[in-house]
């Protein structure tokens, strides 16, 4: 894909093939959007669109930053997320939960890449070496 929004459509597009089932799983759902209020399907346009500045958003960081820095980009929206859930709502995740996602973005944190295994020099054609005599 050349442009950003070619990504953003394309992800999306993915995200929403399960929708489908849903759909003819269920005829009554296609009823209930039907009935829904205006107030309700505002809401839904909004996350749609919020949805889609977010994957834009995404997309583009991910190429501008290196992979690790788009990692921790995305370990601190989810600090962040957590912290304001905390602020600002009574209904969120018990101290286990909190502690156990503190723990896996700390594992996260302190993982480290296997070092590459040196090649010998007879290897060149194995494992994408050169493929042409020299």
């Amino acid at each position: 894909m050349d442009s950003n929004w070619g990504r953003v459509y394309y992800s999306n597009l993915l995200a929403s093939i399960p929708l489908i089932f849903t759909f003819i799983g269920d005829p009554t759902e296609l009823e209930a959007i039907r009935h829904a209020s205006v107030p309700a399907l505002m809401s839904v346009a909004l996350s749609v669109a919020l949805g889609a500045a977010m994957s834009y958003f995404a997309w583009m960081a991910r190429s501008l930053l290196s992979a690790t820095s788009f990692t921790v980009v995305g370990n601190t929206c989810k600090l962040l997320t957590i912290l304001i859930n905390l602020s600002l709502w009574d209904k969120h995740a018990s101290g286990v939960g909190i502690a156990c996602l503190i723990f896996c973005l700390g594992a996260a944190y302190f993982y480290k890449q296997a070092p590459m295994r040196p090649t010998e020099k007879g290897d060149e054609n194995k494992e994408g070496g050169a493929l042409l005599p020299k």
